[in-house]
């Protein structure tokens, strides 16, 4: 049977709708007599079975006359909210003022009423001049090509002549625009998760940078040009492995913004994700100093939202973990727990895998450095689904290694002599067997003496893989190994 993809995409609507949203539809469906009606009743129906069943809706509605035409009941529940979240975010973006604004002008003119259609035509191009958007202006600049032909008069040929002017500029503009737009794709497309090959990478990264437009000063460039024009200069740093260019230019930006009057400021999501971007690359770089302020913007952002998703929280949770750790927090980190697991919990279908997936991850890492080891392999078990059997060996090892090493210091000595079999039986070269031996030769000590030549045969053979590869759970691996032969515990430091 085909997937039922449009009952998909319904459910991922209704999904990511916040609170707030969900009671504004239910007015918005009051508003216009849906109370009592199907529709209603069907989104009451999805919002608690979290999915979308043909046979379950059939079971639930045995007998409803809008069983004859569920996919058209479909249709109109999706139009519905729709409608109802455009009229919910109505001001909060350019893109819904603009269509407001224009729908009006079309409005005035049908009814011949050209003085204030003029008016607000020319009410909407400043604001399009305010907030430096040369595709809006194109559009008000043509309706006011329009508005002044109506009205003639023997100075229209100079009040033509001045449009067309400004239209010929924010052409430019536009096409100045649109051309960043492709070179911060074709950057974009080159970072490393999106290709494998370095030598084609550092060629074509360094081609690009040579084009015409990112030779220009950014300065001189409309706002979302010069957002643009940053980003592929932050791309391109990253692709170099310039992590502090890469966060510089990321900087760059996060100034941009916060120099602009609040009310160009108005959509949320562009905010977050500026903000979130500039943490992310402080991280890389080591900026460490400067993250505890941006998780706070981030977080008081979320708190005051009205488009926001809750689910956001998660990318944060995510930054705050991995700068914890990079601090050698690692207990305070570890303390994220609950909120990460609420999170999960809360939001898994609406996570982009990455973040799970790095969010996963983190704290399992902080768990282990703080010796938590009554909660590691829960988390483990968390990771592992998140990645899958044939998922990256970076996370594999992660949820493995911290696995073995919580096992044996919680004294599950049988638990772990089972997880190890499998391994056992693979070539000694390939990582994990050559741990699964030292694991085993642990296991088989019987004096403190034979303890710690079993340890010291691990960190040889960590200290012998690392040098092959450099994966994360080798150097959690170290950690553990060498505090044990110093005769100390992991987290016995980890408090502060």
């Amino acid at each position: 049977m085909a997937k039922n993809t449009s009952g998909d995409d319904l459910m991922e609507i209704i999904l990511s709708m916040s609170g707030n949203e969900r009671r504004y539809f239910k007015m918005h469906a009051m508003q216009w007599g849906h109370t009592s009606a199907a529709i209603l009743k069907l989104y009451e129906f999805l919002v608690t079975a979290q999915k979308w069943c043909d046979a379950d809706i059939r079971q639930q509605f045995k007998g409803a006359p809008f069983l004859k035409q569920l996919n058209g009941a479909r249709t109109r529940l999706q139009q519905t909210i729709l409608e109802a979240l455009r009229n919910y975010d109505n001001g909060r973006t350019y893109q819904l003022d603009f269509s407001r604004r224009l729908d009006e002008i079309d409005v005035l003119f049908r009814r011949k009423l050209i003085s204030p259609c003029f008016r607000m035509a020319k009410t909407a191009q400043r604001r399009a001049q305010l907030l430096e958007l040369p595709l809006q202006e194109l559009s008000v600049l043509a309706w006011l090509l329009r508005l002044e032909r109506q009205k003639g008069g023997a100075d229209l040929p100079a009040r033509l002549a001045a449009l067309h002017r400004r239209h010929n500029h924010v052409t430019r503009q536009v096409t100045l625009e649109t051309d960043l737009l492709e070179l911060h794709d074709a950057m974009l497309a080159l970072l490393p998760q999106q290709t494998t090959d370095h030598a084609q990478r550092t060629v074509s990264s360094e081609a690009l940078l040579l084009s015409p437009q990112l030779q220009l000063l950014p300065d001189e460039m409309a706002l979302d040009a010069r957002i643009l024009w940053h980003y592929t200069h932050a791309y391109y740093a990253f692709i170099r492995s310039n992590y502090i260019g890469y966060w510089q230019q990321l900087g760059s930006i996060v100034k941009i913004w916060e120099a602009l009057p609040e009310r160009m400021r108005m959509e949320e999501a562009r905010t977050f994700k500026i903000l979130t971007g500039y943490a992310e690359g402080a991280t890389l770089a080591g900026a460490l100093a400067s993250i505890p302020k941006t998780i706070e913007k981030l977080k008081r952002l979320l708190e005051r939202s009205t488009t926001l998703r809750p689910v956001e929280m998660a990318r944060i949770l995510n930054i705050e973990l991995e700068y914890l750790s990079k601090s050698e927090r690692y207990t305070e980190a570890s303390r994220l727990a609950p909120q990460v697991e609420h999170c999960m919990k809360m939001f898994a279908s609406t996570i982009a895998h990455h973040v799970r997936l790095s969010l996963t991850s983190n704290l399992l890492m902080a768990l282990f450095v703080a010796a938590q080891w009554e909660n590691v392999p829960k988390w483990a078990t968390i990771l592992d689904s998140e990645i899958g059997p044939s998922g990256a060996e970076q996370f594999q090892g992660i949820a493995r290694s911290s696995r073995w090493v919580a096992w044996y210091e919680l004294h599950q000595h049988e638990t772990l002599e089972k997880a190890l079999k499998p391994f056992l039986k693979t070539t000694k070269s390939v990582t994990p067997g050559a741990l699964a031996l030292d694991f085993a030769a642990l296991l088989a000590s019987e004096s403190e003496v034979q303890e710690k030549a079993a340890f010291q045969g691990l960190l040889s053979t960590l200290q012998t893989q690392q040098s092959i590869s450099n994966l994360p759970h080798l150097d959690l691996l170290e950690r553990w190994v060498q505090a044990r032969l110093k005769g100390a515990r992991l987290g016995q430091a980890q408090g502060h």
